[in-house]
């Protein structure tokens, strides 16, 4: 669904890891692999909006922060931040960037937040914290709590932490890239900003409002159940009825005839994710026995009888 409104879009807070290593030196047609990845950092920026959030981690052996994670209000001092990163420590040290951003994004009150790790898929070091939990632990860990990480790994095929740079992708419920060739790296991060930039889910207590009257939900009251836990974006059909809104007035449950057909649209979920609080619940059961019902089609009797007649050899 279309969203009329800029407005609506869910304010995301990124962190973008950067190696900064030794092997990120090298360099091909006179640039070096650490200004592609800051180029490519760059490119997120240019993905956001007034409202999101941006942070950059250098990382060698220990993780810096090249930009703070915060509101980007001067675009032009924020991309020299970036453009200042100069490569030369040990390989990345992946827990640890890991859990610098874990910590910043945790206290974050963006409705996303995201991270996106750049590292060489020969040389990123640290799979396990000091603590002993696996990186991967870690990232799936950073999931529960609805950050999400996705990962940019460069070298070649059969380096040895390949595979390591692909799982964090995996645990953290993100996307992998891997690329041979460092003058994508730019495109790939512009790719990944987009994606992650563009998703209209929203992750905060929802109450439901009262909005259109329709006859199937007469008697229901929603407005006394615990809050939702997040809902999809959308924007309701000119002709659609809406009987209940969220509190930011965003469409909840949408009712509409199609044809012959009915259909509704509830943006919330029914599981445990955003509505672990009204499962069980009789306002729950009934709002759903109600709108399956509805939908269902319905049996009339027919006042015809259907005759064929056969005349010539046609």
């Amino acid at each position: 669904m279309d969203i009329k409104q800029r407005k609506k879009y869910a304010q995301i807070a990124m962190v973008v890891i950067i190696d900064k290593s030794g092997s990120m030196t090298y360099t091909e047609l006179g640039r070096q692999k650490i200004e592609l990845a800051n180029e490519g950092a760059v490119n997120v920026l240019d993905m956001l909006f007034e409202n999101d959030l941006l942070g950059v981690i250098a990382c060698d052996s220990v993780p810096k922060w090249a930009v703070e994670l915060g509101p980007v209000k001067d675009e032009k001092a924020v991309t020299d931040q970036i453009a200042s990163i100069r490569a030369g420590g040990g390989g990345i040290y992946v827990y640890s960037a890991l859990l610098e951003a874990y910590k910043k994004l945790r206290a974050s009150k963006a409705n996303l937040k995201h991270v996106i790790i750049f590292a060489d898929a020969a040389d990123a070091e640290e799979p396990v914290g000091m603590n002993g939990e696996h990186s991967e632990g870690l990232v799936a860990r950073m999931f529960e709590d609805m950050i999400t990480v996705s990962s940019i790994a460069i070298g070649k095929v059969g380096d040895k932490d390949l595979e390591f740079l692909e799982g964090l992708a995996m645990a953290g419920n993100g996307r992998f890239y891997f690329t041979s060739d460092m003058y994508t790296l730019p495109q790939i991060f512009a790719k990944e900003a987009f994606i992650s930039t563009k998703s209209l889910v929203v992750e905060e207590d929802i109450t439901p409002v009262e909005n259109d009257y329709t006859s199937v939900l007469d008697g229901l009251d929603l407005r006394g159940m615990p809050p939702l836990k997040g809902h999809v974006l959308t924007t309701a059909k000119g002709l659609a009825v809406v009987p209940y809104l969220t509190n930011a007035g965003d469409p909840l449950l949408a009712m509409w005839q199609y044809g012959l057909g009915m259909t509704a649209a509830f943006t919330s979920d029914a599981k445990s994710r955003w509505a672990a609080a009204w499962i069980g619940s009789d306002g729950f059961s009934s709002l759903w026995t109600r709108l399956v019902r509805w939908s269902l089609k319905k049996e009339e009797s027919s006042n015809y009888d259907v005759n064929l007649v056969k005349k010539g050899s046609s």
